[in-house]
């Protein structure tokens, strides 16, 4: 009917345009995918399926997909095929009980699992995987700079985020909380190619890490691969580059760190951001750290560090050099600024204390002792009995308050500290807190004097507030642990600071009326 030259030209043309449009349906069919598509055959009951397996992998492994039914079991005739698909299109298909499967490069991929059993009835699951080149550990509050612009850009890079959460203590063994964090997250850091440490006390986090590689160097026939060797690692400590580069040297051979670069808080983000747009973010926004430029210093210094680094941890050298710091603030709020303490040590004893375990704790420790002081004079007040028994009765009394108290809260979910108790050096914080307790409840509350006592505590909270934010910054603790000699300074300083004599800060207030009649009258005279 057709002359030959018109069937050999509209042929390919009806055929091409057959194929575009079956292609057409099958892409819209792939690209929208159920968790079910198929449709069972007559007589036949879906099953579900589950297919378990990592969702996302690294460029270079291996991983492996194992699909079962429901119930778990298959029969003598089932079959199982695996197939790969990348963009709809088929890449590979595999009729084995399991499915392993190299990762050679990234991107997003399905993996379906199409069950056939005995009599013909099959079912399907599917499981989407990204594929992912580098690998980042961001240890410090996921909250601050973890953003879901961050997220996307990150993604973009084909950079898998691992978040270790909230993380940093302000309690002297401070490297606890980090323990257990770079025990969770071990294999993450092991196997990431940047690390971000945005923790509150980076120098801890590094003692932690270097304390857990000796005990599994010591406990493994062979030594493992120190954990950080090959890595980017970026820290958070205010731009201060070279106070870290001095408290961590000591850990970057044991730890195999090669390479480190310091940033301030605020360029947390912005170093996420750039990770995601180019990858390498080191020139601009961070100053790398030399620690092999570390040992030299003078040679108090070095004694120093022979002797305080022999056995003790960083986090608590760092503690016990922050007190000269906090000495130096207690007398200038005693002798210039004329605050009431209740005896000499009061503020510090309480920042200790919260800083050995937590503020919450502390205030239900403080709220128990105070109610077994006032209950013990209030029940013998009438009764005859020594000074040290009305003493040593509060203390018992307050043992029982406050076991009670906290194992109440304890039980109803306010309070989840018990944990702090697993040790009896927990036993000082429980003393120092009575002390303070005793000094407040004898010089301070006093019932008929309401608007005095309230003045003398609002002094005394704030000396110990002023206390506890001057002991626990970090840059004080990394400059005290990077110029130990700075501690005679500051000792110096407390003697200047001792023989001050003129008025204090609250005479002048407390004179004011009489000098400006004083100037009153001068002014009359005139």
């Amino acid at each position: 009917m057709f002359p030959t030259s018109f069937k050999s030209s509209i042929a390919p043309m009806f055929g091409g345009f057959l194929l575009a449009v079956l292609s057409a349906g099958s892409f819209s069919a792939s690209a929208a995918p159920t968790e079910n598509p198929k449709t069972p055959a007559a007589g036949c009951q879906w099953e579900t399926i589950a297919i378990s397996g990592p969702e996302e992998v690294k460029v270079g492994t291996s991983q492996e997909y194992l699909a079962l039914p429901e119930n778990g079991t298959m029969n003598e005739g089932d079959r199982i095929v695996y197939e790969l698909r990348k963009d709809g299109k088929l890449v590979e298909s595999v009729a084995k009980e399991k499915y392993l499967r190299f990762f050679s490069e990234a991107g997003k991929v399905e993996i379906r699992a199409i069950l056939t059993r005995a009599n013909e009835c099959s079912s399907e699951a599917r499981k989407n995987v990204r594929i992912y080149e580098k690998t980042l550990v961001y240890v410090g509050d996921a909250g601050s700079s973890i953003t879901p612009a961050v997220r996307d850009a990150l993604k973009s890079r084909s950079i898998l985020l691992r978040e270790t959460g909230a993380a940093g203590s302000s309690s002297i063994p401070g490297s606890r909380d980090y323990s257990s964090l770079l025990e969770k997250y071990r294999k993450d850091v092991e196997e990431s190619d940047y690390v971000i440490v945005a923790a509150k006390r980076p120098a801890e986090f590094f003692e932690a890490a270097a304390r857990m590689q000796a005990l599994e160097t010591q406990s493994a026939d062979a030594p493992k691969k120190p954990p950080f060797s090959g890595k980017e690692i970026y820290v958070a400590d205010e731009g201060n580059g070279y106070l870290l580069s001095l408290t961590v040297a000591g850990y970057a051979e044991q730890l195999g760190m090669e390479r480190m670069w310091a940033i301030t808080g605020k360029n947390v983000s912005n170093l996420l951001m750039l990770m995601g747009a180019s990858g390498y973010v080191a020139t601009g926004i961070a100053s790398e750290i030399d620690f092999w430029k570390t040992s030299g210093g003078s040679g108090f210094r070095k004694a120093f560090n022979r002797i305080a680094y022999a056995g003790f941890p960083i986090s608590f050298v760092g503690f016990v050099l922050s007190l000269t710091a906090g000495a130096l603030v207690l007398v200038i709020f005693r002798q210039i600024v004329g605050f009431h303490t209740f005896g000499t040590f009061g503020p510090l004893f309480l920042v200790v204390s919260v800083s050995a375990s937590s503020a919450a704790n502390v205030a239900v420790l403080l709220f128990s002792a105070v109610v077994a002081i006032w209950m013990t004079e209030k029940a013998f007040s009438k009764f005859r009995i020594s000074y040290g028994a009305r003493k040593t009765f509060s203390l018992g009394l307050y043992a029982l308050i406050s076991i009670a108290l906290l194992s109440s809260l304890k039980w109803t979910g306010l309070f989840d500290g018990l944990d702090l108790y697993s040790t009896q050096v927990a036993i000082l914080p429980f003393i120092f807190v009575l002390l303070v307790a005793d000094k407040l409840y004898g010089e301070g509350i006093s019932w008929s004097k309401l608007k005095e006592s309230a003045s003398a505590i609002a002094q005394f909270s704030t000396v110990c507030l002023a206390a506890y934010v001057v002991m626990e910054s970090a840059s004080v603790r990394n400059a005290l642990l990077s110029y130990p000699e700075t501690a005679f300074v500051i000792l110096a300083a407390i003697v200047a600071t001792g023989r001050y004599s003129g008025l204090q800060a609250t005479e002048y207030y407390r004179f004011f009326p009489l000098i400006r009649e004083k100037l009153s009258e001068t002014k009359r005279e005139e």
